[in-house]
């Protein structure tokens, strides 16, 4: 009797755990390819953590460099608004980071809630671009707009900052 109460009380907590396995994918139709500010037509971010994790702040300080630093990534939205396929794409300086560090960064949200616009859940592939300044605030480049014309601008702007300074 005693092994059977231990044997479901076990069972009752494995039930109780979170799946550390990503679901499935499951895709209506070929995604739809979108940066940054573009998902939000089709998805929000569901999981609204605030506190981000002790390994996610390390690997995000790796990217405060002496200068600008870029990390271009990307990953799929699921029909069932799940996050699959984050892939690091491009890092400069070259080899900044690591695809083990981008998946322990946080950058990207895991789940996401379809828009009122998006009721039969187009799954979408975005791209997203972030450059990191000097001083460690990040900056992101308009879906439209490349790295190189947003760095532009960014000097610009400073240099017109110490000319009224």
């Amino acid at each position: 009797m005693l092994l059977r109460a231990t044997f479901i009380a076990a069972c009752c907590a494995l039930a109780s755990c979170k799946s550390t396995t990503p679901e499935k994918p499951y895709y209506t139709q070929q995604p739809e390819a979108v940066g940054y500010f573009g998902k939000f037509n089709y998805w929000q971010p569901s999981n609204n953590n605030n506190k981000l994790a002790k390994k996610a702040r390390s690997v995000r300080n790796q990217l405060i460099t002496d200068g600008i630093s870029v990390l271009v990534f990307s990953y799929n939205i699921d029909s069932n608004g799940n996050r699959q396929n984050l892939t690091l794409k491009e890092t400069l300086p070259i080899g900044l980071l690591s695809q083990a560090d981008l998946l322990l960064s946080e950058f990207a949200y895991s789940k996401f809630e379809p828009t009122p616009s998006n009721s039969t859940g187009i799954p979408v592939t975005v791209t997203e671009r972030i450059i990191t300044l000097p001083n460690g605030d990040i900056t992101m480049p308009a879906d439209d707009t490349s790295i190189e014309e947003h760095i532009k601008q960014i000097v610009n702007h400073y240099k017109k900052q110490a000319k009224a300074g």
